[in-house]
């Protein structure tokens, strides 16, 4: 009796070990830190076609920015669920952005999750809200000296998608900053710029033809500061809400 009993349980053993070997997982596809643009794209390429060979899983991207580089996470998450996938004629309902707090590194994962399988959620994702009324959304290199007079010589899948700038020289990030601003009528957008008197001209006017005649952001809702001059030049881009004080330069 007791070898029956001692038969049975290995039996019961093996079949449940059986039965959770066959339970479907989310599968890590690719992970990486700071890389440059185009091995980027040909990761998500590397993505896609996983999706694709699996038309019943769903693709999951997390993303986390860095302190040192605000509105990476927003850069990548507009590149990741609008941009890439419309040139590349991508479902995107299929793909599933979570954009993560910034950190001391970038760090972005792609997840394959079959049909059944358990989404791998990380502990804790972006706030949607923040006690800080007064937002800055990014500080930045400002624009390449070559490309200063007109957004007609400058590259604009380079610079509006932010395609050669995401993962090396970031870009000011002004299609997000537009949207962003578009959504709610309440903000106001401040751009702080640092650099000579002359550059400073230059950027101001480049960032505010872009703002307001691609992305159709009303004159009246941008304003600009000048912050101290410095050899490189910077912009800072700011969401101001009605009645709040405007941003002060600073300097690092």
């Amino acid at each position: 009796m007791k070898n029956l009993l001692i038969a049975a349980f290995i039996i019961l053993t093996v079949q449940f070990s059986v039965l959770a070997q066959d339970e479907p997982q989310a599968v890590l596809i690719d992970e990486f830190g700071k890389i440059c643009s185009e091995d980027v794209s040909a990761r998500y390429d590397h993505f896609m076609i996983e999706l694709q060979n699996q038309p019943d899983a769903q693709g999951y991207v997390f993303v986390t920015g860095e302190y040192a580089q605000d509105g990476t996470n927003l850069l990548y998450e507009s590149f990741f669920s609008t941009i890439y996938p419309n040139r590349r004629g991508f479902d995107k309902t299929r793909i599933t952005i979570v954009r993560m707090p910034d950190a001391d590194a970038r760090q972005t994962s792609f997840w394959l999750v079959p049909s059944g399988a358990e989404v791998p959620l990380p502990e804790k994702s972006v706030e949607t809200k923040d006690k800080n009324p007064v937002k800055r959304f990014q500080r930045t290199s400002a624009f390449i000296e070559k490309y200063p007079d007109s957004d007609e010589q400058y590259p604009k899948d380079e610079f509006v998608n932010g395609f050669y700038h995401l993962g090396c020289d970031f870009a000011p990030n002004l299609s997000v900053f537009a949207e962003e601003l578009l959504k709610d009528e309440n903000l106001t957008g401040y751009l702080i710029i640092y650099a000579d008197k002359k550059q400073s001209k230059k950027i101001n006017k480049l960032a505010n033809k872009i703002l307001t005649k691609t992305h159709k952001v009303p004159k009246n809702r941008l304003k600009t500061i000048y912050g101290k001059p410095q050899e490189e030049p910077e912009i800072e881009l700011w969401f101001v809400p009605k009645g709040e004080k405007p941003p002060v330069p600073t300097t690092k």
